[in-house]
């Protein structure tokens, strides 16, 4: 992607039990909202909720329900928020992985409107 030093990426962790995970280990080249900041509240939070806050506020998604995101995303093509979609079962790999992801998606732009899938092996860009 963009090879060139731009903004960093800032993402919402859909998950606030993984939310320090990614902070400790990628703020560095990342910034890290947990969903208690950017909605205000822990309880009763929708994925549509999540979703519309990030596109007014410019922030992407990182989250284990990728599915979900990804069809709230297909059903709203013209928001520019990019889904990383982590997979569960090898929880720790795949945020190793997501290191991954960060090199070659390097700033904030390269993930607009982007569907990503990591799991613990590997990584992939989905239409």
């Amino acid at each position: 992607m963009n090879k060139k030093k731009g903004k960093k990426p800032r993402f919402v962790v859909d998950a606030d039990l993984y939310y320090k995970d990614f902070k400790d280990k990628y703020k560095k080249k990342a910034r890290f909202y947990s969903v208690t900041e950017t909605i205000g509240r822990t309880s009763n939070v929708e994925d549509l909720e999540i979703f519309e806050k990030c596109v007014n506020t410019k922030k992407h998604i990182i989250t284990q329900n990728y599915e979900h995101f990804k069809k709230i995303k297909k059903s709203k093509p013209h928001t520019n928020v990019g889904i990383v979609g982590i997979c569960s079962q090898h929880y720790s790999k795949a945020i190793d992985q997501f290191g991954n992801v960060l090199k070659f998606y390097r700033s904030h732009a390269d993930f607009e409107g982007k569907l990503i899938g990591v799991t613990s092996t590997k990584y992939e860009e989905n239409k």
